[in-house]
C-alpha cells in the first residue's frame, strides 16, 4: 500500500505494521486513494461535531446589485 503513488502520501507515522497515523485532513483523500488502488476501505476514526459557523449573506453585490440566490 505504501508503494501506491497516491496512497503513500498520505500516510503518515507508522503506529505498528499495519497502523498508520493520518492527518484528520487527509482521512478523505486516502480513502479515495485506497480505492481507486484497489483496497476496501473502512473508516473506523468516527467525526467530532464541530463549532456552529455563524454565516451572513450580502444583500448587495460588490457592484451595486441586489444578490438573490
Amino acid at each position: 500500500m505504501q508503494r501506491q503513488e497516491q496512497v503513500g502520501p498520505l500516510l503518515g507515522e507508522r503506529l505498528s505494521p499495519t497502523t498508520f497515523a493520518i492527518a484528520l485532513g487527509d482521512r478523505g483523500l486516502l480513502k479515495q486513494a485506497l480505492l481507486a488502488a484497489g483496497y476496501p476501505a473502512e473508516d473506523l476514526a468516527g467525526y467530532l461535531t464541530g463549532d456552529e459557523l455563524p454565516l451572513e449573506l450580502l444583500t448587495l453585490t460588490h457592484s451595486g446589485e441586489p444578490f438573490q440566490i
